[in-house]
């Protein structure tokens, strides 16, 4: 059940929440995850600061760029289960480029949506949907 509970999150994250922060500046996305309860992390390295909320079942991490506006919107599952979920979400909700991408046509913007494999400390793989501007 929290699995369904948590999918249901990450729907409302695909149809709004995450693409939003395409453009948005560090500050406020820093503002919007305030609440201590998101135990929100930051990384800085030379040219990216990365922001990352870990949730029971996800991870939304948030890439800055050196005009600290978000660039980049990564949104990691645990297993396949939950990607095929929100394979179908998207498949619903955008336009379907691929298999495994997606086209989302916003009122002032056109971003795209891939879904990636990501690798983990230990090798392992993990699915990964990606938020980037459409060039």
């Amino acid at each position: 059940m929290k699995k369904y509970l948590v999918l249901l999150f990450l729907t409302f994250s695909l149809t709004g929440y995450c693409q939003s922060r395409i453009g948005t500046p560090l500050s406020r996305v820093r503002a919007e995850y305030a609440d201590p309860k998101y135990q929100l992390r930051q990384v800085t390295s030379d040219t990216s600061t990365f922001l990352a909320v870990n949730f029971e079942y996800a991870t939304i991490i948030h890439r800055f760029g050196r005009d600290s506006l978000c660039n980049k919107t990564y949104v990691t599952v645990p297993d396949t289960t939950l990607a095929n979920e929100m394979v179908r979400t998207c498949d619903a909700i955008y336009e379907p480029k691929s298999f495994l991408e997606w086209t989302v046509r916003l009122p002032n913007d056109v971003l795209k949506v891939e879904l990636v494999e990501t690798a983990t400390k230990d090798g392992s793989k993990i699915p990964t949907f990606q938020w980037t501007r459409d060039k």
